[in-house]
């Protein structure tokens, strides 16, 4: 067979990659610009995020050529916390409402449940002072165990300095 010599154009540019990747690439960029311009996403239009790492954290450790359904479901869990669509009550009475249409927060029974409310539920602060202690006794082990100075280690107090970091109030923005 003889060989075949050809030049790949998209928009009149030499594509210098390989066909094969290129068009990986281009279906990568497509996606992402239909996700990005869905009516439900116009918030994060307006905020600076990593997208980059975003998507690598959605991704999770899963090699790119296999997805299991522990995987998919791990990977639509993480994608409905990150577009705050939690199935909460108000989330359940946009497919439901005949059956939701009078529920409160199941947990305290004092205001609807929506996504914010998860956060702020006088019933889950306990749970979520939890977390954030052992989030920065993590934190604080892994800084410390990576320093290579002898006369250098971070402290809870530095931990706890990061402004608003440690905040979990709701801004509705």
């Amino acid at each position: 067979m003889k060989n075949i010599h050809y030049t790949l154009n998209w928009n009149d540019i030499e594509v210098e990659q390989s066909p094969r990747k290129f068009i990986f690439q281009t279906s990568k960029v497509r996606g992402f610009e239909e996700f990005f311009n869905l009516a439900r996403n116009i918030k994060y239009r307006r905020t600076n995020i990593d997208w980059k790492s975003t998507f690598e954290v959605l991704s999770g450790d899963d090699p790119s050529t296999i997805t299991t359904f522990k995987s998919s479901r791990k990977k639509t869990e993480k994608i409905k916390f990150l577009m705050e669509e939690l199935p909460t009550i108000e989330q359940m009475k946009k497919s439901l409402l005949d059956i939701y249409d009078n529920w409160l927060c199941p947990v305290c029974s004092d205001v609807i449940e929506d996504f914010n409310h998860i956060w702020s539920c006088i019933c889950h602060v306990n749970i979520l002072q939890k977390i954030v202690q052992d989030s920065q006794q993590f934190i604080l082990t892994a800084i410390n165990n990576n320093i290579k100075s002898d006369f250098c280690h971070v402290s809870l107090t530095d931990i706890n300095s990061l402004d608003n970091f440690w905040d979990f109030s709701i801004d509705n923005n």
